[in-house]
């Protein structure tokens, strides 16, 4: 309202009729039942008539009562609250009283208890006198903490105690007694009310009692621990377990703790570190143990986590997120849908969310995903991210062969020389069926896509350069399979690729499709799936067994002309589509385990899960006759 008025005063000549124009007919109506609205060409009047009339009327006395309550906030300056309270002074209608109210709610709001009793001490200071004493001593404070912290004067700070075990018990009449009559506020020492079933603190988090269906040692009844029993009868094995836990101050010259007051997460109990003002002769090297810390490299901040070969998740805090953040602006923060677990408790973590990045070590770079969880201390890095940045190796000290009465051929059949030796001359015999990528004859897959399903046209996901070299190397072995091909004419579906190292070597990734969008248009084939107990039945008896691993499987199967647009996808080197049947395929699991199932029908003593065939037989004979079959229909067929 204030711009159209200022811009409407430039004209000298019809300003009235100009005001009413700009602000709409809304306000028309307003201002045509407005009572003192003017003459037609009285343009001051009218716009003295609106703003009366779109002027917030403001309540005194709530004013005053807002005023009244206003208070020192945690960590706002003296100036800081001076100004708020002039501020709110302002619709209360104090006039030549106001700094004479804001001097007394400064004396009644400020959380400078020495600043108070000053300004009581000298009843006549003025308001500037008194803000000029609060600005000097907020300063002087500031510069004593500096040189106390220089100095090391943290000992009534960090104040170090030692828990005294006494084993002494308190007769349960004296227990009893003590928790009839707890102590007095007035006391020395101020001692929490006392759960008389478990002897913890009370009440509980979720009104939960730790020994409710718990057997007492001691009397051996229900619901009830025995540091709090009242019966007369001891367990003599359990008799010394008793006793009362003093906590005595400690000396004040050890190191102060490193982490967080510990108080706000009564239920953890942990040990960091050790420390010890005296030396032993006899200490063991071994009892140092190494810090398993390492510095991670996150866009351009460096991080330093705990490495944790169990852990499935990478985490950070949300203050170490906040830093990496502010250096890396790039970095979107997305909901996560996982649900974390700290090790044996069963609360969930409180997560942020999630987000993807690079991250480096001295040696190698990888790409993860790592979620922020609130209320976290450190940051913590999975065991399979060490194990891609080169921080994690795990080494097979010994191997022995398998001796010739083992039924199971776990070894690589390249390496005739660890097969059982009645088996070599087999696997020579069919040596070719152990290199490359076969192509299954006489069968090409076609998918049913759902015309009435919109095709959509994804963007080229960006890949790191860290992993650019090995794309490229991955995508030119593809195309010399025979697995993908260029593009060409019409692309009504592109679909970006996802790349991850593979799991059994690092060096090499993977790369696949995100089929996600075009799985809504293609409808599933519905083929039964076996499971292990079905495979029990079959394998009952049997005494020797063999395993074959498919390699590549799904990518021995070639897709019909067809169905090939539907699997192309975008990279840095432009656009390909597959011409075998690709991983991701909503229907591709359905689809390999219904074709390679007829193709090995026939063969007895023979089953496969997927690209998993498995050879079985009572005895050597009955196996390796089916491991014969195998063979031969894999070769002519071109598996």
């Amino acid at each position: 309202m204030g711009k159209i008025l200022e811009t409407v005063q430039k004209f000298d000549d019809c300003q009235r009729a100009l005001l009413l124009r700009y602000v709409g007919e809304d306000v028309n109506d307003i201002f045509e039942t407005s009572p003192d609205h003017g003459e037609e060409k009285d343009f001051k009047e009218s716009c003295e008539a609106l703003t009366q009339y779109f002027t917030t009327r403001k309540n005194v006395s709530f004013e005053v009562f807002k005023f009244r309550n206003m208070t020192q906030h945690d960590g706002e300056t003296i100036d800081e609250f001076h100004t708020r309270l002039q501020m709110g002074a302002k619709y209360c209608e104090f006039g030549e009283n106001q700094q004479r109210e804001i001097k007394s709610q400064i004396e009644l709001g400020t959380s400078n208890k020495k600043l108070r009793r000053y300004s009581f001490r000298n009843p006549s200071i003025s308001l500037d006198d008194l803000l000029t004493y609060a600005r000097t001593f907020d300063e002087t404070e500031r510069q004593a903490r500096g040189i106390e912290g220089a100095k090391g004067e943290t000992s009534a700070q960090y104040e170090v105690r030692k828990i005294d075990f006494r084993q002494k018990q308190l007769p349960a009449t004296q227990r009893s007694k003590e928790r009839r009559n707890p102590r007095q506020p007035n006391s020395k020492v101020n001692v929490p009310k006392m759960c008389f079933r478990c002897g913890d603190n009370w009440p509980h988090p979720n009104n939960l009692c730790p020994a409710m269906n718990q057997k007492c040692k001691r009397c051996l009844k229900m619901n009830h621990f025995a540091r709090v029993c009242r019966s007369g009868r001891r367990n003599p094995t359990n008799s010394q377990q008793q006793g009362i836990h003093n906590i005595n101050p400690q000396s004040q010259t050890d190191p102060p703790p490193t982490e967080s007051d510990p108080d706000s997460e009564p239920n953890i109990f942990a040990v960091s570190h050790t420390y010890n003002t005296k030396s032993t002769k006899h200490q063991s090297k071994n009892t140092v143990k190494t810090n398993f810390h390492a510095n991670v490299s996150l866009g351009k901040s460096n991080v330093t986590f705990l490495i944790d070969s169990g852990s499935s998740s990478n985490i950070i805090d949300e203050s170490t997120f906040k830093r990496v953040q502010k250096k890396n602006s790039n970095i979107q923060l997305t909901r996560s849908k996982r649900c974390l677990f700290a090790f044996g408790s069963p609360t969930p973590l409180s997560v942020i969310g999630e987000f993807d990045i690079a991250l480096e070590s001295s040696t190698k770079i990888t790409v993860a995903t790592i979620i922020v969880v609130k209320n976290a201390r450190g940051c913590l890095l999975s065991g399979t991210t060490s194990i891609g940045l080169g921080l994690l190796h795990f080494t097979v000290h010994n191997v022995k062969d398998q001796p010739e009465a083992q039924p199971l051929l776990h070894q690589t059949p390249k390496n005739v020389s660890q097969v059982p030796a009645r088996l070599q001359p087999l696997i020579q015999q069919y040596d070719e069926l152990f290199h490359g990528v076969g192509k299954l004859t006489d069968v090409q897959v076609k998918l049913h896509i759902n015309p009435e399903v919109k095709p959509v046209v994804q963007p080229t996901r960006r890949i790191p350069f860290a992993i650019r070299d090995q794309v490229e190397k991955e995508l030119k072995r593809l195309k010399d399979l025979d697995i993908i091909e260029e593009a060409q004419g019409a692309t009504p579906w592109v679909s970006p690729i996802v790349a991850f190292p593979k799991p059994n070597n690092p060096e090499n990734i993977r790369l696949c499709a995100d089929m996600r969008l075009p799985n809504k248009a293609i409808e599933r084939e519905r083929h039964p799936q076996p499971t292990i107990d079905d495979l029990v039945t079959e394998l009952n008896g049997a005494c020797y067994f063999s395993k074959l691993d498919l390699n590549s499987a799904y990518h021995q199967l070639e897709l019909d002309e067809s169905s090939r647009y539907i699997t192309t996808f975008t990279t840095h080197q432009g656009l390909f589509r597959y011409k075998r049947l690709n991983f991701g395929t909503s229907n591709a699991s359905e689809v390999f385990q219904s074709t390679i199932q007829q193709v090995l029908s026939g063969i007895k003593g023979c089953k496969n899960i997927s690209d998993d065939i498995i050879i079985y037989g009572k005895t050597v004979d009955e196996h390796d006759t089916a491991l014969r079959q195998v063979f031969e229909v894999a070769k002519q067929r071109n598996l």
